[in-house]
């Protein structure tokens, strides 16, 4: 933890990490989660995931007041089941206004992402390959698709129904993924710093604040764009995991926390 001075507005922004995947939680047991699902790319948390979500409200919040910041005023969340999941369990920390919904705070658009839910023996695993009986890794057939990976992420990304208590619905979010990625068009790394950016610079406000619920890659692009060193300096993001930036009068990024696990209580919590 690093100590700043409070006598002046401080703009603070966290950035956490979503809880535990349920698609992953089922992939670990030798289960495929992914197969059956509606929305094969958009997996729920799991029951672990749920309790690390609480857990880093919990951790934030210890964090928040050892660094006498200012409270959190906003949630902003990724459009992605496990990351609105995640602001809301992590929100009975706080008691913030519901979470609102951010799209430049989605997943990695990229082909990884797409090979983890759309070929047909896809389990979740991001950069799923298939193989073939030698064990050589096959050529994707384009007929064998999942149908949404040759529709616009942007579409199919869109939350499916507004069935969360926590979430505002009724909140237009500043950022939307402007191009039009599907398979064979994947996102770049470049385009997706510049959305994180983005994110950031129109939700930051003097004086206050705000918490950001998004995925692994994202969280480390974050980091990458703010602090101006490579993703590594920041490491690969755990579950719940969360940083804490606060912007400078010359209006340069530094990182008061880096990656912090807020999982080391969850045991503690009721089940």
């Amino acid at each position: 933890l690093i100590m700043v001075s409070s006598e002046r507005e401080r703009t603070i922004v966290i950035v956490a990490r979503h809880g535990e995947r349920e698609d992953y939680a089922m992939m670990n047991k030798g289960g495929n989660w992914v197969q059956n699902a509606v929305r094969p790319w958009d997996p729920p948390l799991s029951g672990l995931g749920w309790k690390q979500a609480t857990s880093l409200g919990i951790c934030v919040k210890d964090c928040i007041n050892k660094l006498e910041l200012p409270q959190i005023r906003q949630i902003y969340s990724s459009p992605f089941q496990r990351c609105l999941e995640t602001s809301i369990a992590a929100n009975t920390a706080f008691s913030s206004p519901s979470a609102k919904i951010e799209y430049g705070l989605a997943e990695s658009l990229n082909e990884s992402w797409y090979r983890s839910w759309s070929l047909p023996t896809s389990n979740g695993a991001w950069g799923y390959k298939e193989r073939d009986e030698a064990g050589c890794v096959s050529q994707v057939n384009l007929s064998t698709l999942h149908r949404a990976a040759i529709q616009p992420a942007s579409y199919i990304i869109v939350p499916k129904d507004k069935r969360f208590e926590g979430i505002d619905y009724q909140y237009k979010s500043t950022t939307r993924i402007h191009k039009v990625y599907c398979w064979g068009s994947f996102e770049t790394g470049r385009d997706q710093q510049k959305r994180l950016k983005s994110v950031v610079k129109k939700v930051a406000h003097r004086g206050s604040t705000v918490m950001l619920v998004s995925h692994a890659g994202p969280v480390a692009y974050v980091y990458q764009g703010l602090i101006g060193d490579d993703w590594s300096g920041h490491g690969e993001a755990g579950y719940a995991s969360f940083s804490i930036y606060e912007k400078l009068e010359d209006g340069s990024w530094i990182a008061l926390v880096t990656n912090k696990n807020s999982c080391n209580n969850v045991n503690t919590l009721a089940p």
